[in-house]
């Protein structure tokens, strides 16, 4: 049996907004594909980032295989913009920081470092 990798999500850094005034943006993750659906951060809206700003969510993603995290900006029900998606691995070097980057320039930094709490 695979052990458990344990990181926690520890910011995520907007270093340019998919638009002019900012993106109010969430996280959808999913932890080992088969262990069940994804879950939501925050639960609804999003959190307003300009370029420069930095949210501290310290979500802790516990895995044994993979956690995919994906990264959207909130705009209306429905119509919401995936900004980007990684997929950590137990194999990831801790602490690291992700790049995402997408077709209208968004560009978002992700940090992630150890989680040796239990």
């Amino acid at each position: 049996m695979a052990a458990e990798t344990r990181i926690i999500l520890e910011t995520i850094k907007c270093n340019n907004p998919s638009e002019p005034l900012g993106d109010s943006i969430y996280i959808k993750y999913v932890i080992d594909s088969h262990r069940g659906r994804a879950e939501r951060v925050p639960s609804s809206k999003g959190i307003d980032l300009k370029k420069g700003e930095v949210w501290p969510i310290n979500l802790p993603l516990n895995f044994k295989e993979t956690a995919v995290v994906e990264l959207y900006e909130y705009d209306f029900p429905g119509t919401d913009e995936l900004l980007g998606t990684h997929v950590y691995a137990p194999s990831d070097p801790q602490p690291e920081t992700v790049q995402i980057i997408n077709r209208n320039g968004a560009d978002y930094s992700l940090h992630t470092k150890n989680n040796n709490s239990r």
